[in-house]
């Protein structure tokens, strides 16, 4: 099964992506603003 695990709730945007075989994940500082960086993040993860 995949999973994409999204978290907004602080100043720290994270992302986590799993597919069962590999586990990839990134944080990034964005302050409130996450919704700019959310998809472009989550398409880098999943390249």
């Amino acid at each position: 099964m995949r999973t994409l695990a999204i978290d907004t709730a602080t100043e720290v945007l994270a992302l986590c992506a799993d597919d069962g075989a590999a586990r990839a994940s990134l944080a990034l500082r964005h302050g409130l603003q996450h919704s700019p960086a959310l998809l472009p993040l989550a398409d880098r993860l999943l390249a």
